[in-house]
């Protein structure tokens, strides 16, 4: 599996080293996702408070475009850039559609923008089964004497899959399911929406009442958890 990793960028190659403590933090938020293929979910660049006078900004955010890719068209600039001062935006999607890079940068001789709040809110579609990384490779920050500024950065991981109890792949875990076993147990015997082993609630390798105990003692009763969240 793909372990998610921290990485702390102190400067971009060919830029000079820049001493003293960082000037803030940009993070991920989820850090960690599961979600369902053919679905979407939103990512959220987020900054501190100690994110102070920036003039421009570069994010290159990288991730494996096999299993999602960003809708350029849905994403939107974050909070800090939300005031009266103008600024420019670029997006676009690079290295072999593994790779969202933002540009902004704000207008004006003496304009800049300061945390705490979002950078970006990124819609992601999920287009193939997998797990990925979603990492800030590099990053490019400067202030309004074009200076480097140097902040940390913390990464995401996602995984797409099937959850586990899932059976009408609706990308949620709930009494549309139950209805959807039982039909299938006792009624129609129509399966579930492939793969069958999202039916096999307690992981036995069998397709019986225990699942339906199973599914039912989840999310009603005891609210134990399946027996794994997704293949």
């Amino acid at each position: 599996m793909i372990r998610r990793i921290a990485l702390f960028v102190c400067a971009v190659v060919a830029w000079p080293a820049i001493a003293g403590a960082a000037t803030g933090a940009i993070w991920m938020a989820p850090d960690t996702t599961y979600s369902q293929r053919d679905t979407s979910f939103v990512l959220v660049v987020h900054c501190d408070g100690n994110l102070t006078g920036v003039k421009g900004l570069q994010l290159d955010i990288d991730f494996n475009g096999s299993f999602v890719q960003p809708d350029t068209a849905l994403l939107v600039a974050g909070s800090i850039w939300s005031s009266t001062r103008p600024y420019i935006k670029y997006i676009y999607v690079t290295n072999g559609g593994n790779r969202l890079t933002l540009d902004f940068a704000v207008l004006g001789d003496t304009f800049t923008v300061s945390g705490p709040g979002t950078v970006a809110i990124i819609p992601l579609n999920t287009v193939g089964f997998g797990e990925s990384d979603i990492t800030i490779s590099s990053y490019r920050l400067r202030d309004n004497q074009n200076q480097p500024m140097s902040v940390t950065t913390k990464n995401a991981w996602v995984k797409v899959c099937r959850f586990v109890g899932d059976l009408d792949a609706d990308n949620h875990v709930d009494i549309s399911d139950i209805i959807a076993l039982v039909d299938y147990l006792y009624i129609t015997f129509t399966p579930p929406v492939p793969p069958m082993a999202v039916a096999d609630i307690d992981c036995d390798d069998h397709y019986d009442i225990s699942d339906l105990t199973r599914l039912v003692d989840y999310l009603y009763v005891s609210f134990t958890p399946v027996c794994r969240k997704c293949l």
